[in-house]
């Protein structure tokens, strides 16, 4: 039971030909990860878009977008979700041997994250903020409200980004989000390192 969702490569898919799980109008559906270390594990999807969720109760991430050996992800979308209640992330950018490119964080409310200092399997680098990344290029980060009430990590961020070399982009562009902080008053608003 590591995660709630699990979402694969696609085959056909596009930039023209995208998947996308969208909430009808007037629905509100929910992804309850309670017991799981995730609610949506993104295992190398491409071109994939998830709107109007909300997703909560993971013991760990909220979303964990990854790619494996030297695969490549290009293009997801992450917008209108309400993310909460969850151990550790909120949304991570991931990209193990080969990097997630494009990625846009869009209109979503965060709150009561990083609330597990034992992360278990899920746990560890880079695993430290509401947005986390690593290994990523062009990741947009975009009009989202964070209600930043929540922060067990020492070094804790609410944006934070990790490259793991100079060939990364990283986040390219943060605009238009809203920041309330009403606890963790010692939080870091931005973390990004040059490389390493």
């Amino acid at each position: 039971n590591q995660c709630a969702w699990l979402l694969n490569q696609w085959t056909g898919v596009s930039a023209t030909n995208r998947v996308t799980f969208q909430a009808g109008p007037g629905e509100s559906p929910v992804i309850d990860a309670n017991g799981h270390a995730v609610g949506i594990y993104w295992n190398g999807a491409d071109y994939t878009t998830i709107e109007g969720f909300e997703i909560r109760g993971a013991t760990n991430d909220a979303v964990c977008m990854y790619t494996h050996s030297s695969a490549n992800a290009y293009d997801n979308v992450i917008t209108r979700c309400r993310i909460h209640d969850c151990g550790r992330v909120g949304v991570l950018t991931y990209g193990n041997s080969g990097p997630l490119n494009n990625t846009i964080i869009s209109n979503n409310v965060f709150w009561n994250l990083m609330t597990n200092p034992n992360g278990g399997g899920f746990s560890g680098f880079i695993r430290d903020g509401y947005i986390s990344g690593r290994r990523d290029n062009n990741t947009q980060i975009l009009h989202n409200t964070f209600l930043c009430t929540t922060m067990v990590a020492t070094n804790g961020w609410i944006l934070g980004n990790y490259p793991s070399g100079t060939g990364y982009t990283c986040f390219t562009r943060v605009e238009g989000n809203v920041f309330p902080k009403s606890a963790a008053l010692g939080m870091i608003f931005f973390y990004q390192t040059s490389g390493a």
